[in-house]
């Protein structure tokens, strides 16, 4: 099973709920993927979820890969909000 690490932004200003998005993602892979808080454990990738495009949560040090999502971008590429869960699947798949 692959760990993937979550960081979520403050919120302070959201165009996109990351809550809801998160618990979408993680009910829907919850078979493959194990989602661990970013700083108490290991992980193989690094999900980052800001909730406007001015992308706030520091992206910490860290030498595996990272998706970024900033508002309706999913690594800094337009993509609306109802394809966003899709899109972020695909990503972990090809991961994989």
């Amino acid at each position: 099973m692959i760990k993937i690490g979550v960081k979520f932004c403050g919120n302070c200003n959201p165009d996109i709920d990351t809550k809801k998005l998160f618990l979408n993602l993680r009910n829907g892979l919850k078979e493959s993927i194990e989602f661990v808080y970013w700083e108490q454990d290991a992980y193989e990738i690094l999900l980052v979820l800001n909730g406007c495009n001015v992308a706030c949560a520091e992206h910490p040090i860290f030498m595996g890969t990272s998706i970024i999502i900033a508002g309706e971008t999913l690594d800094y590429v337009s993509i609306i909000e109802e394809d966003l869960l899709l899109e972020i699947e695909r990503k972990i798949e090809k991961l994989k």
